[in-house]
């Protein structure tokens, strides 16, 4: 028996010792294990072994934040046990993503394993939880909130958020804000039919400027604030541009499915009382002169 312990031991800390490779000591086998090809590893554990000098004497945080920004893609493999050597949770420590208010060496283990404590930081803690939602979403409030959570009115169980704010949540979308910039990307999609082509991207800039021509034309209907504008439309990046703009504008949108047959879509209009809808010539329609606000 103390023979068995002695070998459960040994594979536990030959298991430690692997998940806890530095990001120097990555190979490309290791990347390959995580279920990237060949080549794919190759270009990953180039731009990897760039990171240390890039960063620095940087904390840990920071590294994880240039690779989880940087380098991972959305077709690189899910994490899995296997991948668990590539994204190295233990070595890194807190991702950008956690605040720094909740970084307990004794709590923490990694981003999944921690989730349970870090849900209850934030119940505990809900002002300081919310502030830094805020702040990781780039929220732009017209109007700023007395305080983030009112406790003091007993009949609004667990209390009012944000009260007195005023915001237009599209403009908080489109802000270039805290870690967005103008060249962050925005919108990452397929167009249809299109699925073994790369993936095409938008970035926040573009996106702004297609969202506000939108909005502006939208503002020449003779709309009044506040009435509903009906979406039925392939969801794509027009799709996008077209519910944003509808919200900047200050009009209420409805999303209709764009395989509804015409009775539906009727019904539909006629419940939300819809002064106008976006809509398309047909399904392989591309690019705005052939989608119509109608």
């Amino acid at each position: 028996m103390k023979a068995e312990r002695r070998r459960s031991g040994r594979r536990r800390e030959m298991a430690t010792t692997e998940e806890s490779k530095s990001v120097e000591s990555l190979t490309r086998v290791d990347i390959v294990g995580t279920g990237l090809s060949s080549y794919a590893a190759h270009i990953f554990h180039q731009e990897l072994r760039r990171v240390p000098a890039e960063v620095g004497h940087s904390t840990p945080a920071a590294t994880w934040q240039r690779i989880s920004q940087q380098l991972l893609r959305l077709e690189h493999p899910l994490p899995s046990p296997s991948a668990h050597v590539l994204l190295h949770f233990q070595n890194l420590g807190p991702c950008d993503a956690w605040p720094s208010t909740f970084q307990d060496p004794q709590s923490y283990t990694n981003p999944i394993d921690s989730y349970s404590a870090f849900q209850r930081w934030s119940v505990q803690h809900p002002e300081r939880y919310f502030q830094f939602v805020f702040e990781e979403e780039s929220m732009v409030f017209h109007q700023q909130p007395r305080c983030i959570l009112d406790t003091s009115n007993e009949a609004i169980p667990g209390g009012q958020l944000l009260p007195g704010a005023a915001l237009n949540i599209a403009a908080s979308c489109l802000a270039s804000k805290g870690k967005k910039t103008d060249s962050s990307t925005a919108i990452i999609w397929h167009d249809e039919g299109e699925d073994e082509l790369p993936l095409k991207t938008l970035t926040l800039a573009h996106l702004g400027a297609f969202v506000s021509q939108v909005a502006n034309a939208l503002e020449c209907l003779g709309l009044q604030q506040g009435d509903v504008i009906a979406i039925d439309m392939l969801m794509n990046m027009y799709a996008v541009i077209a519910y944003l703009a509808i919200i900047l504008a200050g009009f209420v949108v409805v999303s209709i499915a764009d395989s509804f047959v015409p009775n539906e879509i009727r019904v539909r209009i006629q419940i939300s009382k819809a002064k106008a809808i976006y809509t398309q010539v047909n399904s392989t329609s591309v690019g705005f002169r052939r989608h119509h606000c109608v």
